[in-house]
């Protein structure tokens, strides 16, 4: 029987009806490099989440309670809040932003979130180690200009997220924005290709690449904001952690959108966000696209 719990931080937030696919660690039938670990939380049983392997043959299944809570009396379930919003964004008094005073497991997160820039991501930016919760914690910023940094100390902050340190619990990301908040930031670059992605460290390093970059802090992109952005870049690529086959979905949603502005358009299929790329290897991958 198959056993979900290597990959429990990758279905936490798994939503009805979507399947994921992952290489399927220790399979029977030998190394498993092309991802045949199919994983699915379906509408008949949101629930449980199951588990089949295309190259051995094995399944499983477990429960399915990460990120979720269950209305009272009912078998409906529920998706838990990861995203607050309010007037006024509240900053942990006690954050620590000085690295060389952070525990080793929250070193250690800002390496699987920053690997090639961890050492300079501080120059880009606001990373703090909160004690109280055991998270990181990072600034939300909407339109950067070259050279600029996401930083806590603005007048007006419109977002936050943390993300859960090694060891810690609670869910994985959290997001705190501001109602006025336009749900993405954009990163100015010196070409004028724009890349899409998940998270901020990917576009920091597709910035530091040369690149204009716009996250989306998640996978979900408006057409309102995506026409703000094109108004400011000639071509895009969609590069989003293209894990699951409702994430590539999402991604090819978000090119239509871009190709209805007679806009050039494509999407990296690399199942891998950037962040886990060199930045000099993500310029070597764009640089003649």
């Amino acid at each position: 029987m198959i056993s979900l719990k290597d990959y429990n931080d990758l279905l936490e937030d798994m939503e009805i009806g979507e399947t994921r696919r992952f290489n399927h660690l220790g399979c029977k039938a030998g190394t498993d490099s092309r991802r045949r670990l199919y994983v699915s939380r379906t509408d008949n049983s949101p629930g449980m989440l199951l588990a089949y392997c295309h190259n051995c043959g094995d399944d499983g299944a477990r429960s399915y309670a990460g990120g979720l809570k269950f209305r009272f009396g009912g078998k409906v379930p529920v998706k838990k809040a990861s995203q607050t919003e309010s007037n006024k964004i509240v900053v942990p008094p006690n954050l620590d932003l000085n690295v060389s005073q952070w525990p080793l497991e929250a070193v250690s997160t800002l390496h699987t979130l920053a690997k090639d820039i961890d050492d300079e991501v501080h120059t880009h930016l606001d990373v703090g180690y909160n004690a109280a919760d055991h998270r990181l914690y990072w600034p939300m910023a909407e339109d950067v200009v070259k050279g600029g940094k996401i930083t806590f100390a603005v007048p007006d902050l419109k977002g936050m997220q943390s993300r859960r340190c090694l060891g810690g619990g609670g869910q994985k990301y959290l997001k705190s924005v501001s109602r006025s908040f336009q749900g993405y930031t954009f990163l100015e670059g010196e070409d004028k290709l724009v890349v899409i992605v998940e998270d901020i460290f990917s576009a920091i390093k597709c910035n530091k690449a040369g690149f204009n970059a716009m996250c989306l802090y998640g996978v979900h992109a408006s057409p309102e904001s995506l026409y703000k952005v094109m108004s400011k870049s000639n071509k895009a690529v969609v590069w989003l952690d293209n894990d699951s086959d409702f994430i590539l979905e999402r991604a090819y949603k978000i090119k239509k959108y871009i190709q209805l502005m007679n806009k050039e358009v494509w999407v990296q299929e690399t199942g891998i966000d950037p962040k886990h790329y060199m930045v000099s290897t993500i310029h070597e991958v764009l640089k003649d696209d």
